[in-house]
């Protein structure tokens, strides 16, 4: 009787808690641009500081603990998402020692509406490396006065007391076989507004854009088409 020999070849599988350890045991979270965490638009500095948090992603009962100190981090930006995905950087502050969970942007110069995309890196207390956060973006306000082009104040002189507040509208039509891929709506005004779009509202913001010397200056306000109410 013949005997046919059998092969086995076995797989061996790292259990899930060594998988983590190569990440380490904490992660960034809370990224923020001056001191926002909502990728805000209409910035005007163009050094602005991000800031992160790190937090432990399990219990520890050791006497040392990862979340006890950041050792050290590592931060990237780039113009999109994509190019950050694909290391197409603009920026990189490289792995450096320290335990301070800010830092001010220091690439390019940066240009009116130009959007940022960045993500953090931080090594714990062990000395293990997190993982890579989210992207989180920011987008440049207008910096210089040629940017409004031909926008001029609109007023109503004739205007009384008893009389409705005045609604001002500018009807425009996209193009055929067309989509609009981005917009932007710049709104700035003596007093507050309550904007929309198709008669949708483009935000829940309410008494906008806030108080400010009219004296001196006027703010504001910038709303992004990804945001608006549809």
């Amino acid at each position: 009787m013949r005997f046919l020999p059998i092969f086995t070849t076995v797989v061996v599988v790292l259990a899930p808690a060594l998988a983590a350890n190569s990440c380490g045991a904490v992660k960034v979270v809370q990224l923020s641009v001056d001191g926002r965490t909502d990728s805000p638009a209409g910035l005007d500095n163009p050094h602005p500081t991000l800031a992160w948090q790190m937090v432990q992603t399990r219990n520890c009962s050791e006497h040392v603990c990862p979340s006890d100190q950041q050792t050290a981090f590592e931060v990237q930006a780039a113009a999109t998402v994509e190019d950050l995905r694909a290391g197409r950087l603009i920026w990189h502050l490289e792995k450096g020692g320290g335990s301070v969970q800010w830092v001010r942007y220091d690439g390019r110069d940066l240009g009116s509406r130009d959007t940022i995309a960045w993500r953090v890196r931080v090594w714990d207390a062990l000395g293990q490396p997190s993982g890579w956060t989210r992207p989180s973006t920011w987008t440049m306000g207008l910096l210089d006065q040629a940017d409004w082009g031909d926008a001029r104040w609109i007023d109503y002189p004739d205007r009384t007391e008893n009389q409705s507040l005045p609604l001002f509208a500018r009807q425009f039509d996209v193009p055929s076989r067309k989509e609009v891929a981005d917009a932007w709506l710049y709104l700035s005004g003596v007093g507050l507004h309550h904007a929309t779009v198709n008669g949708e509202d483009v935000s829940d913001e309410v008494l906008a854009p806030g108080y400010a010397n009219y004296q001196l200056s006027s703010e504001y306000r910038t709303y992004d088409r990804r945001y608006w109410r549809q």
